[in-house]
């Protein structure tokens, strides 16, 4: 079973590296889109414009524009301020961070589109 799964990490690490080989990052410059979003290095400013897919927890939700979807991280009292819920449409200023395993954005202002 531990074989199996170094053998699994192991590819997913190589297809990981691969990736980033294909894909230029963003460096410049405030994204304004998903895919660029998720292509930008960490601390790149953003600001999207989307809908909300779904809430997870009380500082994060997906949002989705049309390259895509993306992580955003919050403070809960912003979220629940603007009563954001699945298909609000939703402007989003921050700057990318690592997340765990996925893009994700920590947001600095949220509004109501």
């Amino acid at each position: 079973m531990k074989r199996i799964l170094l053998i699994v990490a192991f590819l997913m690490a190589v297809a990981f590296i691969s990736a980033q080989g294909e894909t230029p990052m963003v460096q410049a410059g405030t994204v304004t889109t998903v895919q660029q979003a998720k292509l930008a290095g960490l601390d790149t400013p953003v600001s999207l414009s989307g809908q909300v897919v779904n809430r997870i927890g009380d500082d994060l939700f997906i949002l989705k524009d049309d390259t895509g979807e993306i992580r955003v991280k919050a403070d809960a009292g912003s979220i629940s301020k603007l009563h954001l819920e699945p298909d609000s449409r939703v402007r989003v200023k921050g700057a990318m961070e690592p997340g765990l395993a996925l893009a994700e954005v920590e947001a600095v202002s949220l509004s109501v589109n």
